[in-house]
């Protein structure tokens, strides 16, 4: 899958926005993120479950609840 085209990205290793500094997905990223999505869900939530693994490795010391949280739950009921 090819990575996505919005202006709220993350930065690596923080995964923080480049744009407002806050942690990513970001609100902007959000709305971004839904909007490029749509209503395929199944790649909206492989998109972001490979995210939750990536930030896992470069977060080793962050809460897993607090990043599934971060990465997943956030998600538009319809795409879980």
């Amino acid at each position: 899958m090819t990575e996505p085209m919005f202006r709220h990205c993350y930065t690596r290793p923080t995964w923080t926005c480049v744009v407002d500094g806050d942690e990513w997905p970001c609100a902007s990223a959000k709305s971004e993120l839904r909007h490029q999505f749509g209503v395929r869900g199944r790649v909206f939530m492989d998109y972001f479950l490979n995210r939750l693994r990536e930030a896992r490795l470069d977060l080793p010391d962050e809460d897993d609840w607090l990043l599934v949280k971060r990465f997943v739950l956030w998600s538009p009921e319809d795409h879980r």
